[in-house]
């Protein structure tokens, strides 16, 4: 095979680089994974090592016929009694059990991702269609300007912590019976509305459809007028032929 090329050595030796800085982040990260570790903390070495993947991945992508090519085997210089481990790792060409199972099981969970949590285009119109009643049975479930929520005055108010020095005032239960007819009361209202919105719009396009059959396009009464005529008019008040005998009749008088 013949040997390569300058720009292709520095092809082979940017793409070492950009592995070795890809192995030293994430070193950094699993150096700072710990239960202790807060998620803001992770934040940084975390879009480190995914821009770095990102552009490795982007470089393997443009040099993928080169690394085909490319056959790689030690010269007669190279260490091979003090550094056969190495020479071994270098020169596999299977990647290891652990390896190869950690890929796989990336791809299994992109693949899962990628179809799953996807709605159709009927299941997200029902969804749309059910939402305004599924917020108004949540609303009634809430205990809405109230210091406490339904479910803790109901499981007892003593039992909650909050860590606020003011008192809260538990509300008397007339305002959850005023609050479920409010509720209901709106709720009605809005249906309401939804009707005479519907009706509204049948009478208008009732109104409309009468007013185009009975309207009827009226003939014209007079030719349409020439553009020369237009402009001259626009300009000077009269029609072309007017401004042309205006401009002549010095002239015959003369």
């Amino acid at each position: 095979m013949a040997g390569l090329t300058a720009d292709q050595v520095a092809s082979l030796e940017d793409l070492r680089r950009r592995l070795s800085a890809l192995s030293r982040n994430l070193l950094t990260l699993h150096s700072q994974f710990n239960a202790a570790t807060r998620s803001d903390d992770l934040q940084g070495p975390f879009k480190t090592v995914a821009s770095s993947l990102h552009e490795l991945t982007r470089e393997l992508s443009k040099h993928d016929d080169l690394l085909s090519r490319t056959v790689v085997f030690p010269n007669a210089n190279y260490p091979a009694n003090t550094a056969s481990g190495v020479s071994e790792h270098l020169l596999a060409t299977h990647l290891g059990l652990a390896t190869q199972e950690w890929i796989e099981r990336g791809q299994q969970g992109a693949k899962e991702a990628s179809s799953a949590g996807v709605l159709s285009d009927t299941d997200r119109d029902r969804l749309w269609a059910n939402a305004p009643r599924l917020a108004l049975d949540e609303a009634r479930k809430q205990r809405w300007g109230a210091d406490y929520t339904l479910a803790e005055v109901q499981a007892g108010v003593e039992n909650v912590t909050t860590g606020l020095r003011r008192t809260l005032v538990v509300p008397e239960d007339d305002d959850d019976e005023e609050f479920d007819e409010e509720s209901e009361d709106d709720a009605d209202d809005d249906v309401d509305a939804d009707e005479d919105s519907e009706a509204m719009d049948v009478d208008s396009a009732t109104a409309q459809t009468k007013t185009a059959a009975t309207t009827a396009p009226s003939a014209p009464t007079m030719p349409p007028m020439d553009l020369l005529d237009l402009v001259a008019f626009t300009e000077t008040g009269k029609t072309m032929n007017a401004a042309l005998k205006s401009r002549l009749q010095p002239q015959n008088k003369r």
